[in-house]
């Protein structure tokens, strides 16, 4: 399409960027769905005088986000002709949007996976450990972890 000289086409004017980094602190938790459990998730080996307990895993708790918004730091550029009050505000909200998903991805990464899965071995260890004291003395606790439950798609 030609324009005449006067007629500006706006869809063609780079107008610029807006980024936003948001940063906040965040705690995600795990927890082990002892409801799960069964009788046969407990073995009694007498010989090693040894009670195991075969858990589930822990699970990343996606109903429990703790964003301290309080503390949040934001970090916006601005290039072009843009606005930095219109177009970083909007950047900014966008990420804070984003802040609850990014906690939970970054809660789910292994090396957190694996300190949630040896503090959930000692937490239950603790818990039998009485129990399994009073079969005989001299008896122990061992907890294996099943393998995690693969997460249900979400329906749309």
């Amino acid at each position: 399409v030609r324009l005449k000289a006067w007629e500006i086409d706006l869809g063609r004017i780079d107008l610029g960027t807006a980024r936003a980094v948001v940063t906040a602190p965040a705690r995600v938790q795990y927890y082990v769905p002892l409801e799960r459990l069964r009788d046969s998730d407990f073995e009694c080996r007498p010989q090693e005088r040894l009670l195991v307990l075969h858990a589930p895993a822990p699970v990343l708790d996606v109903e429990l986000v703790d964003l301290d918004k309080d503390k949040a730091e934001v970090t916006v550029e601005v290039s072009g002709t843009r606005t930095r009050s219109f177009a970083g505000k909007a950047a900014a909200e966008e990420a804070r949007r984003k802040l609850r998903d990014a906690a939970l991805q970054e809660g789910g990464k292994s090396i957190y996976r694996e300190h949630a899965e040896a503090k959930a071995r000692e937490s239950l260890r603790n818990l039998l450990g009485p129990l399994a004291r009073s079969l005989r003395e001299g008896w122990m606790v061992e907890v294996e972890l099943q393998k995690p439950v693969a997460a249900a798609p979400a329906s749309r």
